[in-house]
């Protein structure tokens, strides 16, 4: 090989300065992954370090108060009905002389509201009248006849066949003066029920004839429904009717208004459709009331049942409908963490809720925020005032065994709540 050749084969100094810099800038991105990597892990660390400085967080805390039950409201609705209603008739037919009341009218006891035509009537009653006065008249001649025919007798002038011929035919003449005077008092008692009166104070509620019309007897002229005195129709539970005393008033709430309502009967049959008892309070009329209205009446009973008074806003929903709570309860290394328990809610009262499960009496209870922590979470408990369990008497209430409440409280749509 020439010296030529030898010079041509050495590569070029352009070609060893470039791949010297490809080497410097290897070690160069090398060194920088190994700092980056350093700088990660002491960040990393830095920040552990933080998250181990920061306080647990503070919750709300009250102790659990074991109840031995509570009160249950109950509330039950019905209508307003009149206790007596008729559809007033005539006993009779015939034809509509006069209607003296309209729609809506309000009558007395024993008023006049319609009457029949008597002229048929009083036309019978006199030709009645004659034929008991012929008949009175022969009565008289056949008496007459008796006594003297007896006074013939009693001197052996006359036979006794005649006698006795006499004697019958008076007697016969009384019993057609007394069918005569039967007849008579029909009449009269008919020309008294040509004219129809209300049998009670009321108030007429609707009017089917006028005058003019033929009517057939028990054909319906009027309806007559009471005004002095209304009825409830509630129909309840059968615990709670057994708890209710015949004759005793009970609060009602009627168009806005607590009204007294006496228990005057509670059926012994059972609605097949509602499986509830019918009660019946008589409830005086007032202005404003109409037939058909809504009565409502609450009555409030104990349940004994074991369980806490807590706020709603200490309930965690479940999986599948079930409730959850949070309580706290001290670790292994002496620290207070959240613990999880399962609740079963039987009775919500505004905002607090009756419930039972694994609680601890006297345990700390997380009151609100349960959204904040899990369980297992260190928290710094701050207790509180538990909850009062709410009162079962309020305004309008009847003790006893079972009193009587014009409004509950109103429920959350919880699942698993029996209310």
């Amino acid at each position: 090989m020439t010296e030529a050749d030898a010079v041509h084969a050495r590569p070029s100094l352009a070609k060893r300065i470039a791949r010297g810099g490809a080497k410097l800038t290897v070690a160069a991105v090398m060194i920088a992954i190994m700092v980056g990597g350093i700088s990660l892990l002491q960040l990393r660390a830095q920040l552990a370090d933080e998250s181990d400085a920061v306080p647990p967080l503070p919750v709300a805390v009250a102790a659990l108060d074991l109840q031995t039950g509570y009160d249950l409201q109950q509330r039950y609705a019905g209508r307003l009905e009149a206790r007596r209603s008729t559809a007033l008739a005539f006993e009779r037919g015939g034809l509509l002389m006069e209607v003296l009341v309209e729609e809506g009218d309000t009558l007395g006891n024993g008023q006049l509201v319609a009457r029949l035509d008597v002229e048929p009537l009083e036309a019978r009653r006199a030709e009645l009248m004659a034929q008991r006065q012929a008949v009175l008249a022969r009565l008289e001649l056949a008496r007459i006849t008796t006594r003297r025919q007896q006074a013939l007798v009693n001197q052996g002038n006359a036979s006794k066949q005649r006698f006795d011929e006499a004697r019958l035919e008076a007697t016969a003449l009384e019993a057609e003066v007394a069918s005569l005077d039967a007849a008579i008092r029909q009449l009269d008692i008919d020309i008294g029920k040509s004219s129809l009166v209300a049998p009670y104070a009321g108030r007429v509620a609707a009017r089917y004839s006028d005058e003019g019309a033929i009517v057939a007897a028990g054909t319906p002229v009027v309806d007559l429904v009471e005004s002095a005195v209304m009825q409830a129709r509630i129909g309840i539970s059968p615990t709670a009717a057994s708890s209710l005393s015949i004759g005793r008033d009970y609060g009602l709430q009627i168009e806005g208004r607590t009204v007294p309502g006496r228990l005057v009967a509670l059926r012994p049959d059972m609605a097949t459709g509602t499986r509830t008892v019918s009660a019946l309070f008589d409830v005086a009329a007032q202005p404003g009331f109409f037939l058909g209205e809504l009565a409502v009446m609450s009555i409030a009973r104990r349940v004994q049942q074991e369980g806490f008074w807590l706020p709603v806003t200490a309930l965690v929903a479940g999986p599948k409908g079930l409730w959850t709570v949070y309580t706290v309860e001290q670790n292994g290394e002496g620290q207070a963490a959240v613990a999880q328990e399962a609740v079963q809610v039987h009775h919500v009262a505004g905002e607090l809720a009756y419930v039972t499960g694994s609680l601890p009496p006297g345990g700390l209870l997380v009151m609100e925020g349960p959204h904040r922590i899990v369980p297992g979470q260190l928290v710094t408990p701050q207790e509180v005032a538990p909850p009062t369990a709410p009162s079962g008497a309020q305004p309008g209430t009847q003790q006893g065994t079972s009193s009587l409440v014009l409004f509950s409280a109103p429920s959350l749509p919880l699942p698993g709540t029996a209310n």
